[in-house]
């Protein structure tokens, strides 16, 4: 879409591995959970996460392969929001951004089962040789304030 002049910017993340655009920062991944949740390593993990595509859903689910942990999707949506309910219903565990977890959700960092996970690279593109000068200056204000913003918690 960007290529083809049909959106002026995009914000993406990518593997820090993988970075393209211009960076604005390095955001911290986590598992969370519930925050009365109890860990059975003889079930499959229960995983709520972004769609296909995602940065952060490739994250966990290659972190999860190099323990060889079980794990099986119940929920993939682009909604935070729905991805909060669903773990604080029980129904799974996800992995989130720093800035985007929910105080409602407890950290799980460092538990049994739960390998360390990458941090994934947050960026702004823009389509420089279709655009008017305000989208340029608008492209600089979003990697300066993305900048600035830090985990929320971690």
């Amino acid at each position: 879409m960007l290529e083809r002049g049909e959106i002026d910017i995009l914000l993406a993340t990518h593997g820090s591995d993988q970075v393209k655009g211009r960076i604005a920062r390095y955001e911290p991944l986590h598992w969370v959970a519930a925050p009365d949740y109890l860990d059975d390593p003889e079930q499959r993990l229960k995983l709520a996460l972004f769609p296909n595509g995602c940065a952060v859903r490739q994250a966990g689910l290659t972190a999860l392969e190099q323990i060889e942990r079980p794990w099986r999707i119940t929920c993939s949506t682009r909604s935070v929001d729905l991805i909060e309910q669903t773990v604080l219903n029980g129904a799974a565990v996800s992995v989130m951004e720093a800035s985007i977890i929910p105080a409602t959700l407890r950290i799980l960092d460092g538990h049994p089962g739960f390998p360390p996970l990458p941090e994934i690279a947050m960026s702004v593109h823009d389509h420089k040789a279709s655009h008017a000068p305000h989208v340029g200056i608008f492209a600089d204000y979003l990697v300066g304030e993305l900048g600035r913003v830090r985990g929320l918690r971690g």
